[in-house]
């Protein structure tokens, strides 16, 4: 029988993975490396169910971590041309918004970057669809001045980082939107 790891959860649960987990999870593989013991590891700030569809998803596509996401999801892409495999598809869409945010923080932490990815490309395939709505979402002020945008690109220049033509078809949509008021 193969050994198996395990994960305490902050709920006092102990969840027994394939050792295969380590292809992975980055953390746990170091964690493994550097205590080369089979004492539980503990995964204190996240419950026994979050880490369990952690576990669940690592099985789902048997261990293995080689395929990427795309970085840009086009205005005009359907969810599936995104995520071409159906169980990871079904996976991620079985997730409600809050269960979403914990498997990322999870997915982060034990350095399980496909997972995360997958995560990624939901959350942005969601607030895709909310476009209009962001700013308030987010608290971000909807009026702005020039002053205000030079020290937002100052502070924040990754945030700038938008092709030119998407910029200047966001400006005249907005400039449509003042226009009609």
């Amino acid at each position: 029988m193969e050994k198996t790891i395990s994960l305490k959860s902050s709920d006092g649960k102990t969840i027994q993975v394939s050792p295969a987990i380590t292809e992975m999870s980055i953390l746990i593989k170091e964690i493994l490396q550097d205590s080369q013991s089979s004492e539980e590891i503990p995964l204190l700030n996240y419950e026994a169910s979050n880490i369990s569809k952690v576990v669940k998803y690592c099985e789902l596509v048997e261990f293995k971590s080689d395929i990427p996401y795309p970085k840009q999801i086009k205005e005009d892409s359907k969810l599936e041309d995104i995520i071409a495999d159906s169980n990871e598809r079904n996976f991620i869409m079985g997730l409600s918004e809050k269960e979403l945010q914990d498997l990322v923080l999870l997915a982060n932490f034990l350095n399980i970057r496909r997972l995360l990815e997958l995560c990624c490309v939901r959350i942005a395939y969601l607030y895709r669809a909310k476009e209009k709505n962001i700013e308030k979402l987010f608290g971000v002020p909807i009026e702005t001045n020039e002053d205000v945008e030079l020290a937002m690109k100052e502070q924040y220049p990754w945030a700038f980082e938008i092709d030119q033509e998407r910029l200047e078809k966001l400006r005249a949509e907005d400039e449509l939107d003042k226009g009609g008021n």
